[in-house]
Parts: C-alpha cells; structure tokens; sequence
C-alpha cells in the first residue's frame, strides 16, 4: 500500500443485505479494495482514490468533496460518509453517519500531500474580464 494515500472503508452488513452487494458498493468507488468481513462489518482497503475522483468530476461535486474531506481532516486522516446505496449505483453522495436506513459507508482517508489531493480535487480557477471567477476547465463547473 502507498505511503502517499490510505484509504479504509467500511459498512455494517445488516441481516436484509448481501455480503456481496456490500462488497459492490465499496469496489464501484475503490476498485482495488481488499474486502474482508469481520461480522457485521465488511471492510475494505484501498490506496487508489482515482475512481473516487473521477466520480468526483463525473457528478461535477469536486467542491462539496473537498469541503467534506477538510471538515473531519485531523492529522493527515478524514473521516467521511458516503451513502451506501447511492455507491451501489456506482455514484458518490456524501451523508452523515447516521442517513439512510442501511447505514452508510465510512470512509477513512489518510493523505501525506493533503495540498495536492485538494489541488487534484478542486479545478484551477480563472477570472475574466468582469471579475468573474471560472472553472479553468468548463466540464468542471460544479452546479
């Protein structure tokens, strides 16, 4: 595993699910997750948040990312949430710890460069002639 990023998640199996449909949510946002189960946890392993951010960029939330990582940053580690059945469709939406009925995804990030990962997740901006602040690159307005 990379010294650069440690990525950790877990999610509470609950007696109406499937293991393997837990498993399916975390590996649509960390593909090379190790997954293993300790009961009623399955967890995963991960040291690649490529598919993360390019999810990120897909569903344009590059910024309310970067708000919610920094929110529960301490000490090189984030804390966050993610709902587990929107990642089951294979998309990223940030929750509390608490939403939704089958529990979240908690997702445990621990970056050495927390600077360039902010950099990688939030698009340069411009300003124009008005004053305007702009996306450097238009596919990444976030709405």
């Amino acid at each position: 595993m990379s010294d650069e990023v440690r990525i950790k998640v877990r999610a509470k199996v609950f007696p109406t699910e499937l293991q393997e449909n837990v498993g399916t949510c975390i590996k649509n946002i960390f593909p090379d997750s190790n997954l293993s189960f300790c009961e009623p946890w399955l967890q995963g392993t991960s040291c690649s948040y490529d598919k993360f951010l390019e999810l990120l960029t897909k569903q344009r939330i590059r910024d309310t990312a970067r708000e919610q990582i920094k929110r529960f940053w301490k000490d090189g580690t984030s804390r966050f949430y993610l709902n587990k059945q929107a990642a089951f469709a294979g998309t990223v939406n940030f929750c509390g710890p608490d939403d939704g009925s089958l529990g979240p995804l908690e997702v445990m990030m621990t970056l050495a460069d927390w600077e360039g990962f902010r950099e990688l997740v939030t698009p340069p901006k411009i300003f124009t002639r008005s004053g305007e602040e702009e996306a450097e690159d238009q596919d990444d307005v976030t709405s």
